[in-house]
């Protein structure tokens, strides 16, 4: 395993990753720091797995999985899969210290298309607003959100949670 090697392969995931929301600029000047288990870099592949607890940060950009595996081609990152109990997502989208968090069993971004996908118990929180579902697409390129279930029980469906506080019924004294 070559050091550089394993350097070069992150030095754009996680910029990658955080793409899909609004990113503070300065996360993507940070260092990436990862800690795992273990680690395994199979150059024929273009694979690198880390196992073992695993934590990938940059800036406030911060990733947690049981395992993660980075998939390149021609020294480009084209896919990231990170999997756990579940695996989790965190970033600062603001000066204001708003957050996204995302967490499901299966994490996958597609580099290349610009595609997001958390399936099997996908949820994402953004300012207080939630949305759950068995899976959930983002076309980072499009700026199209998609999110689907496999039944029709309460349990299984898409849900939306709107905080309160977000909501505003116009009164009559909003009338002109």
């Amino acid at each position: 395993m070559r050091p550089t090697s394993l350097a070069i392969l992150l030095a754009g995931v996680l910029t990658s990753w955080g793409s899909y929301c609004l990113a503070l600029a300065s996360d993507h000047d940070q260092e990436i720091i990862i800690e795992a288990g273990s680690a395994e870099y199979r150059e024929p592949e273009g694979v690198t797995i880390y196992q073992g607890n695993v934590s990938v940060s940059q800036g406030t950009i911060l990733l947690q999985s049981d395992r993660i595996t980075v998939h390149t081609q021609g020294g480009q990152t084209t896919r990231l899969v990170a999997e756990g109990s579940p695996a989790n997502y965190m970033q600062t989208i603001n000066e204001a210290g708003d957050k996204v968090i995302a967490t499901s069993d299966h994490m996958e971004y597609a580099t290349v298309e610009g595609v997001l996908t958390l399936t099997q118990e996908a949820r994402l929180t953004q300012q207080g607003t939630t949305l759950s579902g068995n899976q959930i697409v983002y076309d980072v390129q499009q700026h199209v959100l998609r999110a689907s279930s496999q039944g029709e029980s309460n349990e299984d469906r898409v849900r939306v949670t709107i905080p309160a506080a977000t909501i505003r019924v116009p009164s009559a004294e909003d009338s002109p």
